[in-house]
């Protein structure tokens, strides 16, 4: 059972993490559904796919092993991230005002 809850959080933490809210999943009738899914792709689709994709990497080695292991994976990971050429480009295209040009690296 705790691994199950454990999985839950996760679950509602990479939401967070990917679409800015802490949905674990869609809550839609029928009609709703594709316009959320849309909402959601294009939101997951604005960052830069360099740090979405180590951001899908690190909750999935993350809930894969124990605590301790996930934060080290998650500190590798991030570090990463916000060394690279697309962390430099998004704060430097919204200071200019402009849409991000990334890099992917």
């Amino acid at each position: 059972m705790p691994r199950f809850a454990w999985r839950r959080r996760a679950e509602r933490g990479a939401s967070l993490l990917l679409i800015g809210r802490n949905e674990a999943r869609l809550r839609a009738n029928a009609a709703d559904l594709m316009a959320r899914a849309y909402d959601y792709a294009h939101r997951i689709t604005a960052n830069g796919p360099f740090a979405v994709r180590k951001t899908k990497e690190s909750v999935l080695r993350g809930m894969a092993t124990d605590m301790k292991e996930a934060y080290r994976i998650e500190s590798e990971i991030s570090g990463e991230v916000f060394s690279s050429e697309d962390a430099k480009e998004g704060p430097r295209a919204f200071a200019e005002k402009r849409a991000p040009n990334w890099k992917n690296r």
